[in-house]
């Protein structure tokens, strides 16, 4: 550390030795090596992140959730709901079709012992 802070001093330029390669280089070569690495990586995350997180349009289906067929006991056949794209509609679809019937309350059950 020493060494260093004495170049610094005197203005000679500081040497960074590069021991898996038995070259020097200078501050400014090393700035420019790890320098042009993060650039490089930066580029990669941000166009992957793009990528990741736009939005696809698989087809040019433009369907509603208005336009699904009504549901009820024909409709609601599994080769039916195949039919219906694209798959976020099947979906909803099929989820209206499962919880389309109604709730009916059975009898009080009592769990003590003996009754």
């Amino acid at each position: 550390m020493k060494i260093l802070q004495a170049a610094q001093d005197h203005g000679a330029p500081v040497v960074i030795a590069d021991s898996l390669r038995g070259r020097t280089l200078g501050l400014e070569g090393m700035l420019m090596k790890h320098g042009l690495a993060f650039i490089v990586l930066a580029t990669v995350m941000v166009s992957t992140s793009a990528i990741a997180c736009s939005k696809h349009e698989h087809s040019g289906d433009k369907r509603t959730e208005a336009s699904l067929p009504p549901v009820n006991d024909k409709n609601c056949q599994t080769s039916e709901i195949k039919k219906i794209e694209p798959l976020k509609l099947r979906q909803k679809f099929a989820d209206k079709c499962f919880t389309r019937g109604t709730y009916v309350h059975g009898p009080v059950k009592s769990w003590k012992a003996g009754e």
